[in-house]
């Protein structure tokens, strides 16, 4: 039996078809099954440890626990209470459920620093003060504040980074 011309290419026609609809349908179950990683514009829930170059700590999700730099983030042996962030420097226009609206922004250093992570994955970042908090704190900086009501002018007259104190005229 000779099949004609038209039916070959019908046969080969369907074959590919089938072949290239199996590979896609392959793809996003494989894609499905990668973890998802954080992109701008996500809300994130992570664990942290945030300390000063001389080890010093000055936040974490640890509570008021004592803790080290390198203390594990283990759930079974610590009481870790997530920070939620909004990775981007705008204001979301809605918020995922469980979440009320609030203050979710952290400094630019940090969201930037985890785009690109997935779920598990721990990761040290190293923010520069430009990123972070302003000016680095060192003698003779001068900043305005108005934390009294009134605005005031300091400058920093000296910083002892072994107690993590700093001496202010006004």
């Amino acid at each position: 039996m000779k099949l004609e011309k038209p039916v070959i290419l019908a046969i080969i026609v369907l074959v590919a078809i089938a072949a290239a609809a199996g590979g896609y349908y392959g793809y996003e179950i494989w894609k499905e099954k990668q973890p998802l990683k954080i992109e701008k514009g996500d809300f994130a829930e992570i664990y942290y440890i945030g300390y000063l170059e001389n080890g010093s700590i000055f936040d974490s999700s640890f509570g008021d626990e004592n803790i080290t730099v390198t203390t594990p983030f283990d759930e079974g042996n610590y009481s870790l209470t997530p920070m939620k962030i909004y990775v981007s420097d705008a204001t979301p226009s809605k918020y995922p459920d469980g979440w009320v609206a609030g203050n979710y922004n952290v400094i630019k250093g940090l969201w930037e620093g985890i785009i690109g992570m997935k779920e598990g994955d721990e990761k040290t970042l190293t923010i520069p003060p430009e990123n972070a908090y302003g000016m680095p704190v060192k003698e003779g900086v001068v900043f305005l504040t108005n934390f009294t009501g009134v605005p005031l002018k300091f400058m920093i007259t000296e910083v002892n980074m072994t107690n993590v104190t700093m001496n202010m005229k006004w």
